[in-house]
């Protein structure tokens, strides 16, 4: 393994001074708009404004879902939404093609499930997470959630592999009224000793334009971090329906692929 440097150094740099950007830029527009409270397992402590929102259009449905982060807390019971990727992948010179699928719902208040695997055909498992708001506000789309997320064997794995991973961890959600919308996650795996940063940001630029920047960060074990960073856009179809394209590249020496190019169709209900 290639050891870290000042390269490594610069380019987390990158990642960091983006998101600064990005989410100072919505807190200044956020400024104009006043400010909704907080709700804790069933405990109101929201502010008197309410209607704070009623210019605002239907929360987090305004906007395009990132492009392979997990959304920062879980959707409303009964909906559903779909992300279905293909993606062309390349890395020393040799070029693969894969499929990616991303299925969330919401089961009841306050609890959601996940299934997601990024490269079907490449990766041994699919994940099933579940995931637990602990902390929102009254429209239930800005806040905290804590998940447990099993991984199943869902390709090749051999013999002595054939169990299923465990990993725990924290998410987030924030949106800065009808400007943009910012998702991270922590991933913690006691088995593995990994752990994995992932983040996004959505702009909303226009009712149907929605630039989108994604990043992620991995350690895992003795090996060196490892840090990716995704560039997109999205355009709205219809109410529920947007089409995207994007591309994804390593910021470290230390890395699973050169560049990953992808177009995906997300729907929603």
């Amino acid at each position: 393994m290639k050891k870290l440097g000042y390269s490594l150094i610069i380019k987390c740099a990158i990642i960091v001074g983006l998101f600064t950007i990005f989410t100072g830029a919505l807190w200044a527009s956020e400024a104009e708009s006043g400010r909704s409270g907080m709700e804790m397992t069933g405990f109101n402590l929201e502010s008197a404004n309410e209607s704070e929102h009623q210019d605002m259009p239907m929360g987090h449905h305004a906007f395009a879902h990132p492009f392979f982060t997990h959304m920062g807390m879980p959707d409303g019971p009964g909906e559903i939404s779909v992300r279905t990727s293909a993606i062309q992948e390349a890395y020393n010179d040799n070029v693969s093609r894969d499929l990616a699928l991303h299925i969330e719902t919401g089961l009841w208040n306050r609890v959601g499930l996940h299934l997601r695997n990024d490269s079907i055909k490449a990766n041994m498992q699919t994940e099933m997470m579940v995931q637990y708001a602990v902390l929102q506000n009254k429209h239930a789309d800005s806040g905290i959630s804590t998940f447990v997320e099993l991984e199943f064997p869902s390709n090749y794995i051999p013999k002595d592999k054939e169990k299923v991973g465990l990993e725990i961890g924290v998410s987030g959600r924030k949106i800065f009224g009808k400007y943009g919308i910012i998702d991270a996650g922590i991933h913690y795996s006691p088995e593995e000793k990994m752990v994995a940063l992932e983040t996004s940001g959505v702009l909303r630029l226009t009712p149907t334009i929605f630039p989108i920047v994604e990043g992620l960060i991995e350690k895992e074990g003795d090996e060196d971090v490892m840090a990716n960073l995704l560039v997109g856009i999205k355009m709205r179809l219809k109410p529920g329906a947007h089409i995207g394209v994007g591309i994804q590249f390593p910021l470290t020496d230390y890395r699973s692929f050169d560049n990953r190019a992808f177009v995906q169709l997300e729907s929603a209900y």
